[in-house]
């Protein structure tokens, strides 16, 4: 009975190891929600059609007023943003 015991044990405690030992992955996808703001959907096609024109001006007319860039060293608005 005690042998039978302690194998019983030994059994449920590989079986609950081998368990741990196998990963799990899960992948969350993005989902596109821009349709539900019709600001947003319309700024995002604007910008995609931008940026295959590859037009550097309109690029820079949309950027915001308060912009930071920097290169590690100072941090630059609008006027110093080299397009």
């Amino acid at each position: 009975m005690k042998n039978t015991l302690i194998l019983l044990i030994l059994v449920l405690f590989s079986y609950l190891s081998f368990g741990q030992n196998e990963k799990i992955e899960y992948k969350i996808y993005p989902t596109d929600e821009s349709r539900n703001d019709t600001n947003l959907y319309l700024f995002i096609n604007n910008l995609i059609q931008i940026l295959i024109e590859k037009d550097t001006t309109k690029l820079y007319n949309i950027l915001d007023e308060r912009i930071v860039t920097s290169f590690g060293g100072a941090i630059h608005g609008k006027d110093k943003f080299y397009l």
